[in-house]
């Protein structure tokens, strides 16, 4: 139920922007924008913007986790692009291995570009180095990024 007595939202009929231009509130109201999930090249590019390790770590569990909730047929067009380097080789790497895992976890086709030779690593890579983590990735690391070299813990690609 509306209360007729309660004050209304109140608009200008001019809108000032930071830049002395001026335009009218109905056209400065932008529509809402539709939720769009994040691709694997989408990831690069956050990644490749970003140096500090946590919020890299933090984007991929990002990304795992918008992922899980998509339908097959979208979470297949999230993996198929391939991503532009992300000015590090090792997440290069990591990103094709991702999605090698979740295509082969999820039963869709593999992406072509995981395999290309500068998706894998000459030295292997520990993405968090505590001495038990290390130990734990030995062991547990999926077979996706075993192969290039790529260590990582159990529930390291957990959802946030």
């Amino acid at each position: 139920m509306i209360d007729s007595d309660a004050p209304s939202a109140q608009y200008p009929d001019d809108v000032s922007k930071q830049d002395g231009r001026s335009t009218s509130a109905a056209t400065s109201r932008s529509a809402a924008q539709p939720y769009r999930p994040m691709t694997l090249r989408g990831l690069a590019q956050e990644i490749a913007a970003e140096s500090d390790e946590q919020t890299r770590r933090r984007l991929v569990r990002e990304f795992v986790e918008e992922y899980s909730w998509e339908p097959a047929k979208v979470k297949g067009q999230l993996l198929n692009e391939r991503p532009s380097s992300s000015n590090d080789i090792r997440y290069d790497a990591f990103i094709a291995a991702l999605a090698e895992h979740l295509a082969y976890h999820d039963g869709l086709v593999v992406p072509r570009w995981t395999q290309e030779a500068d998706r894998f690593l000459n030295e292997w890579w520990f993405p968090v180095t505590l001495p038990s983590v290390r130990a734990d990735a030995l062991v547990h690391s999926p077979a996706a990024f075993r192969r290039r070299g790529i260590f990582i813990g159990t529930g390291a690609l957990d959802r946030v």
